[in-house]
């Protein structure tokens, strides 16, 4: 009897964990799981300075409109399809996916070059753009503006996270639909 007592206590812990570090919808790390890996990354890098990842901010275009004008059940697929085209492109294994924000992802590509994470992140822009979200019917287009810092020795990592916020910003102001490194 107690036994199963606590298996259910542990199981419950355990569901309560992934609905704290987990977004409900997409299933990617929340801001809070975001937080927590990143902590996890510092500790990390204290044993293994070596340690560098290319940290991508992604926010999709003009995704309030998609919401107004199509509904919010469109905007949930265009979240879930943009979740499926990052995962088809970045192996969990090399990467971690969080969504931060309503229209935001961030994504930490362990140990990439500078060249690597440019053309990670240019084939993002393209996956993301190259074919519009079809629900019930309805088709929308969609487009991502990106940014990208790298998260080296010596730089904190919600440092870069800032950094490839800021990037991400500066995309959108020049059009969106782009990669920006600051």
């Amino acid at each position: 009897m107690a036994i199963s007592d606590i298996s259910a206590h542990a199981e419950l812990e355990e569901t309560l964990r992934r609905q704290l570090t987990h977004d409900q919808l997409t299933s990617v790390l929340s801001w809070y799981g975001l937080n927590q890996t990143l902590a996890n990354i510092e500790l990390e890098r204290t044993s293994r300075p070596d340690l560098n990842f290319a940290c991508l901010h992604i926010n999709i275009d003009n995704f309030s409109a998609i919401n107004d004008v199509f509904g919010r059940y469109v905007g949930d697929e265009v979240l879930l399809e943009v979740v499926r085209r990052i995962r088809s492109l970045i192996a969990e294994a090399d990467g971690i996916v969080a969504r931060p924000g309503a229209d935001d992802f961030v994504v930490l590509i362990r140990s990439q070059s500078l060249e690597a994470a440019k053309a990670n992140a240019e084939r993002l822009v393209t996956a993301i753009g190259e074919k519009a979200v079809t629900h019930e019917g309805t088709s929308c287009s969609i487009t991502a503006s990106v940014g990208i810092a790298f998260l080296i020795s010596g730089l904190p990592a919600n440092e870069a996270v800032d950094q490839a916020g800021r990037a991400c910003q500066a995309a959108k102001r020049a059009g969106g639909d782009r990669l920006q490194r600051l």
